[in-house]
């Protein structure tokens, strides 16, 4: 594995990335597709859903860490989830030349990857499981590198 310094994350964004890991692996959290009736989930304001379409959304409308009654996240949504504060403002909106930054968000949209964007392909996030998500994570953990394109190559349905 890598260390924070080396994946250039905070001592904070590191713990919350590797607790999402561990978080997905438990099998505690699970898929929700973005076109689920959410009107018959439970009201339970501990439940964590998965999808790599939603950074961090409550079920029932808004993002609010403190008063939500479920939440529908990425990786990165669920890491912020987790901390249970921001962390990875910096890194949703940034477009510049560091790469270690890049790659980190190359983890959180994966359509961004240039293998993608430079050949006009999109990417259905909504589709992206979570053995998926599990593997990135791993990748971006031990290497820095999510290695979305391998994950995914020659699965016609994402692209």
């Amino acid at each position: 594995m890598k260390t924070a310094d080396e994946l250039g994350l905070s001592a904070e964004q590191f713990s919350a990335l590797h607790s999402t890991l561990a978080a997905l692996k438990a099998g505690t959290i699970v898929h929700l597709d973005e076109n689920a009736n959410t009107d018959i989930l439970p009201d339970d304001p501990k439940r964590l859903f998965f999808n790599m379409d939603s950074w961090n959304d409550s079920i029932y409308g808004g993002e609010d860490y403190d008063n939500h009654c479920g939440s529908v996240c990425c990786i990165g949504g669920t890491a912020e989830f987790i901390a249970g504060r921001t962390l990875f403002e910096n890194i949703r909106f940034y477009h510049g030349d560091n790469d270690k930054i890049k790659n980190l968000r190359y983890l959180f949209f994966p359509w961004e990857h240039p293998l993608y964007d430079d050949n006009h392909h999109t990417i259905d996030g909504n589709g992206i499981t979570l053995e998926q998500a599990i593997q990135a994570l791993t990748n971006y953990l031990e290497t820095g590198d999510s290695q979305w394109p391998s994950i995914y190559a020659g699965k016609s349905d994402w692209i």
